[in-house]
């Protein structure tokens, strides 16, 4: 399978098509190589933007640590740009926390723009055997 990008002459040629597929279907067909009533608007990486945020009231760093809070603001992409994929995180941090790494999840700037969670550097501590490794009893929860 080839892709190749679209110009707009190329689009605006493009007949409207009936849609018969779920977003679901389209993604998963499309990904198996499989006939798709049009092609998928997927990201596989999260998309957050602050007008998402303003508008669905889910702000950094609370969708972080608030389950509705994460689907929400994961929703819009859906709901309001209307791509056919939702993707619940937005960020790699949540692993490193639930695995007992302090975390500094961000915060909302006063020019209202946000920072992003990290991990402070004396986090990070390097691991020279398997064993220092712990695992919490209750990482699944």
């Amino acid at each position: 399978m080839s892709f190749r990008m679209l110009t707009f002459e190329d689009i605006k040629k493009i007949p409207e098509a009936e849609e018969w597929m779920t977003p679901r279907e389209r993604v998963m067909s499309a990904i198996s190589g499989k006939k798709v009533d049009r092609p998928p608007a997927a990201s596989v990486t999260s998309l957050a933007t602050l007008e998402q945020m303003a508008t669905t009231g889910a702000w950094f760093p609370d969708v972080h640590l608030d389950a509705k809070k994460t689907a929400a603001l994961a929703a819009a992409n859906h709901e309001e740009i209307g791509l056919d994929t939702v993707v619940p995180y937005f960020g790699i941090m949540q692993e490193a926390s639930a695995l007992g790494t302090e975390v500094k999840w961000g915060k909302v700037m006063p020019n209202k723009d946000i920072t992003m969670p990290y991990a402070p550097p004396q986090a990070l501590e390097s691991f020279s055997n398997p064993s220092q490794v712990k695992i919490p009893k209750d990482f699944l929860e």
